[in-house]
């Protein structure tokens, strides 16, 4: 199956978004928390970049396929591209997309969901109908480093991963009364807090997971101490979103940052309280520091309504996908993609 050569877009969107854009979710069940697919560096084959084995079959990321869009991002993103530790996440991200990207193909097939070419054709002529002039529409292609091919790839795959989503959607129960009143007075509370981030590369060694937690937890004693919670998010933390605010980040609601970090947060209790010792996430360590909480009126039934069932869906989908990948082979060849760093440790 090709590449779908657009997703480097996305990976680029995820892995070089600010830190506070990484800790808030999305409510979009096609942006689902970033799920770490296992690879085996395993091929030496110069013309393949990885492999993909579920239910008896192979899916293959040939080198060729990898290169170009290796030479799209580095057209879009000279400055990352060239430097090899900014890019490595990056085409780690490439391999990880192509193979959700399979996987999820591969089950709306499974489930006779898989657009047709009428319906990629019918989508590919709204497309092209934004456009004035056929000359507009190939300029177009052209700044973006896009194919009529690749177009084609793309909406082949959105069209059978949205009937994919929707077919969860449908097969689930609709959240009862009392399930849609505690989600409303649970989205009545806000929180505004200040956070320190001490980050972990994707290429990080178990020394190096270990000596963030441990910096982690002398700054966390620090605040024990007395230190400024502003001052040290200004010095050390590795969020560049939000270091020069002294580590403040925007109101939120429940739902809004990813569960880790929720969790911490809203056990706060008093202005000025802070997490005791580090939290971990999948981008690093937190200390979070409560600046203010509100009591808002609760949110209106029809639309608690539509968020509970979006975030179900959305867990469902984020089921669906850890089901499959815990039953896939993924091969990468450590010439064009090296391996993933090491999960971070367990504090328990």
């Amino acid at each position: 199956m090709a590449f779908i050569s657009r997703i480097h877009l996305a990976a680029v969107t995820l892995v070089l978004a600010s830190v506070l854009g990484a800790c808030r979710r999305d409510e979009s069940v096609e942006t689902p928390t970033p799920l770490a697919v296992p690879f085996q560096s395993t091929i030496s084959d110069s013309l393949v970049a990885a492999t993909v084995e579920f239910g008896g079959k192979v899916d293959t990321l040939y080198a060729s396929a990898f290169r170009d869009n290796l030479n799209r991002l580095q057209a879009l993103f000279p400055e990352v591209m060239q430097d090899e530790a900014r890019s490595l996440p990056i085409r780690q991200e490439m391999v990880r997309q192509y193979v959700l990207e399979q996987l999820l193909m591969q089950e709306a097939q499974r489930r006779g969901l898989k657009a047709d070419s009428a319906m990629v054709a019918a989508e590919m002529e709204r497309y092209r109908s934004r456009f004035d002039t056929e000359d507009d529409f190939l300029r177009e292609l052209e700044e973006i480093h896009q194919t009529e091919s690749d177009l084609r790839s793309q909406f082949m795959s959105t069209i059978s991963r949205d009937a994919l989503v929707q077919s969860i959607e449908d097969s689930l129960a609709r959240p009862s009364p009392k399930e849609v009143e505690e989600f409303r007075k649970s989205h009545a509370t806000r929180l505004r807090v200040q956070h320190i981030l001490i980050g972990v590369p994707e290429e990080a060694s178990p020394d190096d997971l270990e000596a963030s937690r441990k910096r982690a937890t002398q700054l966390a004693d620090s605040l024990a101490s007395g230190q400024p919670f502003a001052m040290l998010a200004r010095n050390h933390s590795d969020d560049p979103g939000s270091r020069v605010s002294g580590g403040e980040l925007p109101w939120f609601r429940r739902g809004e940052m990813v569960p880790e970090f929720e969790k911490a947060a809203f056990e706060l209790v008093s202005t000025g309280d802070f997490t005791r010792k580090p939290v971990r996430t999948a981008y690093g360590y937190h200390l979070i520091r409560l600046l203010d909480r509100q009591e808002d009126d609760a949110i209106d039934a029809d639309s608690a309504q539509v968020l509970l069932t979006k975030r179900r869906v959305r867990a469902a989908h984020e089921e669906l996908q850890r089901r499959l990948v815990s039953q896939t082979i993924v091969r990468t060849n450590p010439a064009f993609v090296p391996p993933p760093a090491t999960p971070l440790p367990s504090d328990e």
